[in-house]
Formats: structure tokens, C-alpha cells, sequence
């Protein structure tokens, strides 16, 4: 496999590895361990993997997660103080499956992530930014739609450092080097969605990935909002892991079918069993910006390939 250690190859299993299969294994019924096994085959055998992620992957990141509405729905409004306010999810952190996606994303067998999530827990998670489509945007980032600059940590002004002239006048004309077409001028407004039904951008990244995706991971989400949902149906194999039924039932039977996984399990635990299974070292969450517990998508040493069948 192509990116960071991505390649399988033989090895002998360390005890730890041993000790954790076993438990898989034998703490599960065989039907939960076989349908790992072939997700695991899936995913090593195919040449590009787009996970498609959405709430439930965020379950337990250590808070109430906000929503595309209510507090911090709010993209067609001039940031306020009272508003923006990014403290108030500092305390969420990377959850399991996040670190496994990012694990999975260095060691090259996921090329490319989509999320209806807008907490920033991928991009806190150490996953790039060209490797990720937000579709309903990040209530932690700004932009201004006057240039169109994004902001990862918007100013105290909430206003443009490229557009916005303080020493202009109020009503924005003659008054200083950068004169203002209006008041507004400059102004930042929030990435997210002020609503759902809102029109969503999709990047031209995310077009080229989904188009060349041989397999969809869709993870926590439960595929009713578009054109985020169109989007994760496209691949010609789909693997669904959510704790209930999908509104896809089109995508419903392709998971439930021989080419497909479908597990009615918690993201966090069936990612760490790929891990595994894939030979992957999972990460854990070391701070802002990044995972982690030793070098990020370094194979062990090729933990169960016998199951897998790597080749």
C-alpha cells in the first residue's frame, strides 16, 4: 500500500497483538468477528477508501456537541463576542475513531475524509486539511465574504485583516489607504450552515476523491441530509457501521450484501478492531493539532494477516 508504513508484509505478532485478538475473538460473537475480518479484507484490498463521517462518531468527545442550528448555526450574521465563542468546545477532544481515521489515513488505506461534522475534531485530530471536506462547515473557523480569506482563529476584531481599514469611516468611504465599499466591508461570517436545506459548497477535492472511491466508510451517520448522503452512495461498494438504520436503503442493501459490511456497533470500537486486524498502531490524542502515542499509522507487525489476507 502507498503513504506512511502503509505496506503489510510478514512479521511475527507481538503478545500484545496476540492478547488483543484472542479477546476480539472470543469476547464477541463469531458473527461480529467475521463481519471485522471482511471489512478488514475490504478495505486492504481496495484502492481508494473515502470515509464518510457524521455524529456518532463524536459520542463521548466530552461534551454537548453543537448543532448546523441553535447557538452556533448562525453563517449569515456579523461574529459577536456573545457568539463566537471556540472556548466553549475546547473541552471536546478526538474521540477513538477519530485517531483511527487518522492512523488509517497515514498508513494509506484511507485516502480522503468527508463530515457533516462541524465541532473540528478531524482537523484537531492531526487529519490535514487536504485530506478533508467539512460539508456544513467548522463553527470554529470564519471567513469573509468580502476576498473570500479563511480564518482557523478569527481576530479579536472579528473583521478581515485584508478588507477591513480601521481608520475608515464609518460609512465606509474616503478616510483611509483601504477604503471600504460599505460599513460592511470586511466583516467576518461563520463557516457553518445557518439551516439545513442551506446550499452546500462541495469542494472540487472532495468531487475527485468520492468520484475515484471503490469503497464508501460511512461511520455514525445516518445519511439524511444532501447532498452529503448522495455523495456517500456513490461508491460502488459501501461499508455502513451505525448504530441504527440509515435512511439509504439502497445503500442499506449494498452494505448488507456480499461486497458490503453492515455493523450495528459503535464507531469507536469497530474502528480499533480494523485497526488490528490491519496491523495499524492506534493513536492516541496528544494535544492540539495532532495524535500521539508513537509515530501515527506505523504498521505492528502485521497483526492477523492471516485473517486478513493481505496478500
Amino acid at each position: 500500500r502507498g503513504g506512511e508504513g502503509g505496506g503489510g508484509g510478514a512479521g511475527h505478532m507481538t503478545a500484545a497483538e496476540r492478547t488483543a485478538l484472542a479477546a476480539l475473538r472470543n469476547d464477541n460473537p463469531p458473527s461480529y468477528f467475521d463481519a471485522l475480518v471482511r471489512l478488514a479484507r475490504l478495505v486492504a484490498r481496495s484502492r481508494h477508501v473515502v470515509a464518510f463521517t457524521g455524529a456518532g462518531i463524536s459520542t463521548g468527545s466530552g461534551a454537548d456537541l453543537p448543532t448546523i442550528r441553535g447557538k452556533f448555526g448562525v453563517s449569515n450574521q456579523q461574529l459577536r463576542d456573545e457568539d463566537f465563542d471556540p472556548a466553549s468546545v475546547e473541552r471536546l477532544q478526538p474521540t477513538a475513531a477519530h485517531m483511527a481515521l487518522v492512523a488509517l489515513y497515514r498508513a494509506g488505506f484511507v485516502r480522503f475524509v468527508c463530515t457533516q461534522n462541524i465541532e473540528n475534531l478531524h482537523p484537531l485530530s492531526g487529519l490535514p486539511d487536504e485530506a478533508l471536506w467539512e460539508a456544513h462547515g467548522n463553527v470554529c473557523t470564519a471567513s469573509c465574504p468580502s476576498c473570500g480569506k479563511r480564518f482557523k482563529q478569527p481576530p479579536d476584531s472579528k473583521m478581515c485583516d485584508v478588507c477591513w481599514d480601521p481608520t475608515s469611516e464609518t460609512e465606509g468611504f474616503p478616510g483611509g489607504p483601504k477604503k471600504r465599499r460599505s460599513w460592511r466591508t470586511g466583516m467576518l461570517k461563520r463557516t457553518v450552515l445557518s439551516h439545513y436545506g442551506a446550499k452546500v459548497e462541495v469542494s472540487e477535492r472532495a468531487r475527485l476523491h468520492v468520484g475515484a472511491a471503490d469503497l464508501a466508510l460511512i461511520l455514525g451517520t445516518s445519511l439524511s441530509v444532501h447532498p452529503f448522503a448522495k455523495f456517500a452512495q456513490q461508491p460502488k461498494k459501501v461499508v455502513i457501521v451505525n448504530l441504527e438504520r440509515t435512511q439509504a436503503q439502497e445503500a442499506e442493501k449494498r452494505a448488507k450484501s456480499e461486497q458490503g459490511v453492515r455493523l450495528h456497533r459503535p464507531c469507536d470500537a469497530v474502528l480499533a478492531g480494523l485497526l488490528l486486524l490491519l496491523g495499524v498502531t492506534p493513536l492516541e490524542f496528544g494535544g492540539s493539532g495532532g495524535g500521539g502515542g508513537g509515530v501515527a499509522g506505523e504498521p505492528t507487525a502485521a497483526a492477523a494477516s492471516e485473517e486478513v489476507g493481505r496478500g
